[in-house]
């Protein structure tokens, strides 16, 4: 109980920060760091003050331009007040990278570059092309800037891109040349992402196997919507989690000019736990989504398809739901659930490598009526 006094009146010790020197800023502009400043100088207990550097650190490390974030506390020469040393780290300002990954169906290429803190003000230009070794390609062009040097990981957004998908399962490709604008904010309930999207899309690519439902979409098109999603991640890991809940929801609202019209939802949860007393991860997810149009049908290019390892296991990519002939039509509605099972492989050490155990099922209702439809 003593203790517990002791510790708390340590807390609330007065305190004075006299000055905040800053040091390693080559680039950054004085309007990222300032707010940070002000909020250590304004500290009056070891508390608040305490608090404060936690902010300022986790703050400056959410504009992804420092690579480290340090600081040192001292007397001032007089001793009356408290001298606090903020050491940053700058990053490299430009990034490249090549790689390769097998994705389903397809060899891809990736090259993609980066130049961040451009104008000294957390500005970034990725720059992205994925090359496939058949008929696939992409190209984007992204900037990013903060959106408010008060909000942590909020940003706003613009990006171009050219894209070129072979759909083998769909026996088409599908081109595509758009750009996208918005906002993304953090929020209580997660991050949330709001944005405009405009895409002139073309189905070619069509074989001698094609059959009439996918050829009757052959084509331009173009769509005009509004999007935006909220999610929310408290797992333990991207890759690997072994707790934690991730959940989200998107909406799309097209029809704001373009040739398609159509409110689309889709949702998806994770739950992720350890198995007591077992090194053992049990994961369970749940998917869903619908479209409405008060059109005849929902373009092959906006319906949803399922198969394939991030829908429902043990069926291969679009294996699920509406065919016509070899080809995967897609659907308009769809649920899917799965239920794994991880566990470390003996005699390996890392995590990267398990054992999985799933059981995983699914449903697509078709977009239009069809009698060759499962």
């Amino acid at each position: 109980m003593g203790d517990d006094n002791k510790d708390g009146d340590a807390e609330e010790m007065p305190v004075k920060v006299g000055k905040v020197r800053v040091k390693g800023v080559k680039i950054t502009k004085s309007r990222l760091i300032v707010p940070e400043v002000k909020g250590i100088l304004g500290s009056s207990t070891q508390k608040e003050l305490f608090e404060n550097l936690l902010k300022a650190h986790s703050h400056l490390h959410s504009y992804g331009i420092f690579e480290a974030v340090s600081s040192n506390l001292g007397m001032m020469d007089d001793a009356e007040a408290l001298e606090v040393v903020l050491t940053l780290k700058e990053k490299k300002r430009h990034m490249l990278h090549v790689g390769m990954e097998a994705a389903a169906n397809e060899v891809l290429t990736n090259i993609s570059g980066q130049m961040i803190n451009l104008f000294g003000g957390a500005e970034s230009v990725k720059v992205n092309a994925c090359i496939g070794h058949s008929r696939s390609s992409s190209y984007e062009l992204t900037v990013l800037k903060p959106l408010s040097h008060q909000i942590a990981l909020s940003h706003v957004f613009a990006s171009v891109y050219r894209r070129s998908t072979n759909q083998l399962p769909s026996l088409h490709t599908e081109a595509t040349i758009g750009s996208t604008a918005g906002v993304k904010i953090p929020t209580r309930l997660g991050q949330y992402s709001c944005g405009y999207a405009f895409d002139c899309r073309h189905i070619t690519g069509l074989s001698p196997t094609t059959p009439l439902g996918v050829r009757l979409e052959a084509g331009h098109s173009v769509k005009s919507s509004v999007q935006h999603s909220l999610e929310l991640n408290k797992t333990n890991s991207a890759a690997f989690p072994s707790k934690g809940v991730r959940c989200r929801l998107s909406q799309e609202v097209a029809g704001l000019g373009g040739d398609v019209r159509f409110l689309k939802t889709d949702g998806e949860l994770q739950l992720n736990t350890t198995v007591p007393y077992t090194p053992l991860v049990f994961s369970s997810s749940l998917q869903a989504g619908a479209i409405v149009t008060d059109r005849a049908e929902v373009p092959i290019s906006d319906r949803f398809f399922l198969g394939g390892p991030q829908s429902v296991r043990g069926y291969r990519l679009r294996g699920v739901g509406p065919r016509d002939g070899n080809a995967s039509l897609g659907g308009r509605a769809f649920a899917a659930a799965g239920a794994h099972l991880f566990s470390p492989l003996p005699y390996v050490s890392s995590d990267r490598f398990r054992m999985h155990a799933f059981v995983t099922g699914g449903s697509l209702l078709p977009s239009v009526p069809s009698p060759r439809s499962p």
